[in-house]
């Protein structure tokens, strides 16, 4: 009989808390006793069933006027299982610093604000709620999954503080969730398992900047296809795991500022085929394990050397505009750096000797593509010399994979005119040429055919008659080298050739690219 009595004062109480505002506050005031960590010990006197909960939530009567009903608990342990599934429920839930034994069912119902807050939660199943107003777990120890696929939060998701333990399997589950608010996740949430947003909305912006995201081996966040509109902040997060984000649009920038990355696996952050408007990857550290910025899109990149990945796949990677932090040395001349058209005022653009070290960290080898946007970034920016050395060092690059008889070719292109990116080589040669053979000639003068009608021999314009191998100011045909020299004479004519060869594809690929 007691306990019936017990039990109708406290129906009576929540009762009271839906028409008054006021909480059903069990907490007895002393710290230590009020842990949740210490809630499976609580008395009875400080238990509430889950059913009376449920009661008081589908209760028609007992509106508040002036006012969305609510019911508040505060330090309560709820015994047995809030089942709400498929409810239609027109109050919210306010739960403080409560011990809830059982995980929660609101599958397939439509409520209004949930706030659940400092309290212990032992999982929490919502597939295919619909929230009116927030879901509000701030401050929450979860010991297994937050079970969210398809739910739709009309206001914000905020687990500021949260703490998710459910360590080798999915701490959040949150396949195709839309939350028309932002999601926090900030200072203190702490994941211990892996999180599941594949397919997400988060239509007011995603914030996880100094959370810590444990893995234990496997990914820390997988959201592929995820799409955020503003900004999706993860400065200073810890991830001991792969964060995995293919296909993911971000309306706004993507920061992993001071952010570290451990992932024991091939890959640390998968990027591939990501559009985003801007990338922060001035992480703390360098990331262990793969960058794959596959077939991204950002219109701008800002990283910083320090912290350059040792493997980042750049395949397909495009971009308008290549930045990073103005923290360097100007005076270093090895280190030259150009100031950035960018809007942002602290932010440099690095020369083409520091990008072509970023480009030889694609892991994959050569590729044409990852050298030909470099090129067309340093051409749109007005650096055009720094283009010529980004297309001349992508075919050295293309070199080392062709044949004999390419490898041979190229190199001729190289030393003669630097694949036509430096046609003055051709002049410096021709220089070095016509020097040699008029000291040649001039110290052994070739014998004319016809002492007689022959003109006065000249040594410099018999060796570039020689060399040209169109248009001549005399015939050489008039004179008859012998032995050595002719051998010589015949040398040059073919380097001549070989020369103008070159010159001309060099040239011409110049001309194609333009």
């Amino acid at each position: 009989m007691s306990r019936l009595r017990q039990t109708s004062q406290l129906e009576r109480r929540l009762l009271h808390s839906l028409a008054s505002a006021q909480p059903v506050d069990l907490r007895i005031g002393i710290p230590e006793q009020d842990n949740i960590l210490v809630g499976k010990e609580w008395p009875r006197e400080r238990c509430i069933p889950a059913r009376l909960l449920a009661n008081c939530l589908l209760d028609s009567g007992h509106a508040l006027k002036g006012g969305v009903p609510m019911l508040r608990v505060a330090g309560a342990r709820i015994t047995g299982r809030l089942e709400l599934g498929g409810a239609d429920i027109a109050k919210s839930l306010w739960l403080e610093q409560c011990y809830i034994e059982e995980s929660p069912d609101f599958t397939d119902a439509r409520t209004r604000t949930i706030r659940i807050m400092r309290s212990y939660l032992s999982g929490f199943n919502a597939h295919n709620v619909k929230i009116d107003g927030q879901l509000d777990l701030n401050g929450t120890i979860t010991s297994g999954r937050l079970r969210l696929v398809m739910a739709h939060v009309t206001g914000e998701l905020t687990m500021n503080g949260s703490i998710l333990k459910n360590p080798d399997d999915w701490t959040l589950f949150a396949g195709g969730l839309t939350v028309d608010g932002g999601f926090f996740g900030r200072h203190g949430f702490e994941s211990h398992g892996s999180i599941r947003l594949v397919g997400a909305h988060l239509n007011g912006g995603a914030f996880l900047d100094h959370a810590r995201l444990v893995a234990g081996g496997g990914d820390a966040l997988v959201a592929d296809n995820l799409k955020v509109e503003g900004r999706m902040i993860c400065s200073d997060l810890f991830a001991d795991g792969a964060v995995r984000l293919p296909g993911a649009r971000i309306n706004g920038q993507l920061s992993w500022d001071r952010a570290t990355v451990h992932s024991p696996n091939n890959i640390g952050l998968d990027f591939r085929r990501l559009v985003a408007e801007e990338l922060i990857l001035t992480t703390a550290k360098p990331v262990t394990g793969i960058v794959d910025l596959g077939s991204a899109r950002v219109s701008v990149l800002c990283d910083d050397p320090a912290t350059w990945p040792t493997d980042i796949r750049l395949d397909g990677f495009t971009y308008d505009s290549l930045i990073t932090p103005a923290k360097h040395n100007r005076a270093d001349s090895e280190k030259q750096r150009y100031i950035s058209d960018s809007a942002s005022t602290s932010a440099d653009i690095l020369s083409s000797s520091d990008r072509l070290a970023w480009l030889d960290l694609n892991g994959t080898g050569y590729r044409p593509q990852p050298f030909e946007q470099l090129a067309a970034f340093y051409r749109r920016v007005g650096h055009e010399d720094q283009a010529r050395k980004v297309l001349l060092i992508k075919q050295r690059r293309r070199r080392s994979t062709q044949n004999l008889a390419g490898k041979l070719w190229g190199y001729l292109l190289d030393w003669s005119v630097g694949y036509g990116y430096r046609p003055w080589l051709a002049a410096i040669w021709l220089a070095f040429l016509v020097t040699v053979g008029s000291i040649v000639f001039a110290w052994r003068p070739p014998p004319p055919l016809d002492p007689a009608t022959s003109p006065h021999f000249n040594s410099l314009v018999y060796t570039i008659n020689l060399l040209l191998p169109v248009g001549q100011f005399v015939q050489p045909n008039q004179w008859n080298p012998g032995g050595t020299e002719r051998w010589f004479a015949y040398a040059l004519v073919g380097v001549g050739w070989l020369l103008a060869t070159a010159v001309i594809a060099g040239v011409t690929r110049v001309l194609n690219r333009s």
